[in-house]
C-alpha cells in the first residue's frame, strides 16, 4: 500500500508528501516545476493531474544543472540515519521536504540558506475520470 497506493486518498493519508498539481498530456506530465514522462497517460487532450512525491523520492544537488528546480534551504534536521531538509522553490512559492541519508547529507554539509537544485526520481500521478456530460 505504501509503495503502490491506488488512490490519491491512500497516499495522502500515509503521510508526508510532497503535492504538485499539473497537467498530463502526450505521456508528459508537466507540474510546473517538474516535467516527466507520464506513460500512464498518452492521449494528446490535456488533462489535470496530481503528482505526489515522497521525501525520499527527491534529490537535492549543490551543481546547478538540467531538470531541476532551484531552491534554497530552510531548516536540516538530523533524525537518526535519515537527514529531513526543507527547502523553499522561492520561484514556485513552494515549501518540499527531502529526506537523505546520512551519507550523502554528508557529502552535501548543507546549511539554511543555501542554493540547491532539486530534482525527482518517481512520481505517483492520478488523473481524475473526467465528469460525465449531461443534456437537459
Amino acid at each position: 500500500m505504501f509503495d503502490h497506493p491506488t488512490t490519491s486518498f491512500v497516499i495522502d493519508f500515509l503521510g508526508n508528501v510532497n503535492v504538485f498539481h499539473g497537467r498530463v498530456t502526450a505521456g508528459r506530465l508537466e507540474t510546473g516545476p517538474f516535467s516527466m514522462e507520464y506513460t500512464g497517460y498518452t492521449r494528446d487532450d490535456p488533462r489535470n493531474a496530481t503528482a505526489y512525491m515522497r521525501p525520499h523520492e527527491l534529490v537535492l544537488d549543490r551543481q546547478p544543472g538540467q531538470g531541476g528546480l532551484l531552491a534554497k534551504v530552510l531548516q536540516v534536521t538530523p533524525a537518526g540515519s535519515l537527514v529531513r531538509v526543507r527547502v523553499l522553490a522561492e520561484g514556485y512559492g513552494v515549501e518540499l521536504n527531502v529526506g537523505l541519508v546520512r551519507e550523502r547529507a554528508d557529502v552535501l554539509q548543507l546549511r539554511s540558506g543555501d542554493q540547491v537544485l532539486v530534482r525527482t526520481r518517481t512520481a505517483r500521478v492520478f488523473v481524475p475520470e473526467p465528469e460525465p456530460e449531461y443534456t437537459i
